[in-house]
């Protein structure tokens, strides 16, 4: 099998459970990708991945043409807003913001219906959202959690 080939693909709702090989390790993560009609072009993805402690790290890639220096900032369903997240990088595929779950977003984000990304545009200051359905989120996050060996507590 070739480094980076999918070893296992599941599907909770919305959420998809990958893991593929790369250097003789496997590696695993949940992710939900949202694309453009026409193009099929990504427009947003979140992953997912438990680091060695059980930890969540989620990586958003955000379409291009938002204000860098506004960050992002998370709402569970219609609950208070959480930290902004700063933009690490941009790539081919989008702007980059990535940061730690901590246990109490992990909670809202397993029993919640949507998660809401606020973004600025560039071009006018305006801001807008980018839903993510949480749909799923829950089992993806438990099997998640046993293929890496880390059982999330809630």
């Amino acid at each position: 099998m070739s480094a980076g080939a999918p070893v296992l693909q599941e599907s909770y709702g919305d959420w998809g459970v990958i893991c593929t090989n790369k250097d003789k390790a496997t590696l695993c993560l949940m992710r939900q990708e949202q694309r453009t009609k026409n193009t099929h072009e990504i427009v947003l993805a979140a992953e997912l991945r438990r680091n060695w402690t059980g930890d969540m790290i989620l990586t958003l890639t955000m379409p291009f043409g938002v204000r860098l220096a506004d960050g992002v900032t998370m709402q569970v369903d219609d609950g208070k807003l959480s930290k902004t997240m700063a933009f690490s990088t941009c790539l081919l595929v989008g702007c980059l913001s990535v940061f730690e779950i901590d246990g109490e977003l992990e909670t809202k984000l397993r029993n919640g219906k949507v998660l809401n990304l606020a973004v600025t545009r560039f071009e006018d200051g305006r801001s807008f959202t980018l839903p993510i359905s949480l749909n799923g989120f829950a089992p993806a996050s438990d099997r998640l959690g046993q293929l890496v060996g880390a059982k999330p507590d809630n």
